[in-house]
């Protein structure tokens, strides 16, 4: 196989389900431990993906990701109206402490997507501060009424991908390493034991992946125009209850 440095990764969205992507690092770790790709991450996928792009070793993840799981419990698992966005804030200070920023500074070597007006992906890259990168991994996050409401109409960018990539790595059961997890899943705080089983399941199934083969192709998205139109109406109802102070 070509050197995996020079392979184009994607991490897409999964919420919670994320824990996933930490035992995919893990394997990646292992198996290329001197050679980190291009990764391109949308959502929650951002979070591992710049951890990934910094090379933080995966348990140091895994450490962060379980400190964020004790917080929400805490607080009895309430993530929407913005709560869940305190939580994100906390992770990319932690990773941006962590990492060292000139490995993906203006080097186009760490990638996050947004949806933009209509229907348009937009790949935002080669990053001149840490400010960039905690701005648009919380935009590229944006649901409405979960994250906080923010005055622009960006959406979640898993949900209009149409870029090519040697390596897909999701929750919807259909990427190249994938297993699959229902939305009710991805928003809900799973327990430790949960947590580890997830990081079980991407640890084996990479290693497992056969990486001669590599070939360009799309992410599975399911891509809906209803679905985008009802989540824009959404977006402008948060952004009016925003402004009368109704939500955060």
């Amino acid at each position: 196989m070509n050197k995996f440095s020079d392979w184009h990764i994607y991490f897409s969205g999964a919420g919670f389900s994320c824990a996933f992507y930490i035992g995919v690092v893990k394997a990646l770790q292992e198996r290329f431990p001197n050679e980190i790709p291009i990764v391109s991450a949308d959502s929650a996928g951002t979070l591992v993906g710049l951890s990934y792009a910094f090379n933080i070793p995966w348990y140091e993840t895994r450490d962060i990701y379980l400190q964020e799981i004790q917080t929400q419990e805490n607080r009895n698992n309430e993530i929407f109206f913005g709560k869940v966005s305190n939580d994100h804030d906390d992770v990319i200070s932690r990773l941006l402490e962590k990492g060292d920023f000139k490995k993906i500074q203006l080097n186009d070597r760490f990638r996050i997507g947004l949806t933009k007006p209509f229907m348009k992906y937009q790949v935002i890259t080669n990053w001149k501060n840490e400010r960039e990168i905690r701005e648009y991994s919380h935009r590229s996050m944006t649901i409405p009424f979960v994250v906080k409401t923010r005055y622009s109409l960006d959406l979640d960018g898993a949900i209009s991908n149409d870029q090519m990539y040697d390596l897909t790595i999701g929750t919807t059961g259909e990427n190249d390493i994938s297993i699959y997890q229902s939305m009710s899943q991805k928003l809900t705080p799973p327990t430790k034991k949960e947590v580890d089983e997830m990081i079980e399941s991407g640890y084996l199934l990479t290693m497992n992946y056969d990486f001669s083969k590599r070939k360009k192709h799309l992410p599975f998205i399911r891509y809906k125009i209803m679905k985008l139109i009802v989540l824009w109406i959404l977006k402008f109802i948060s952004m009016f209850m925003k402004m009368c102070n109704i939500v955060d």
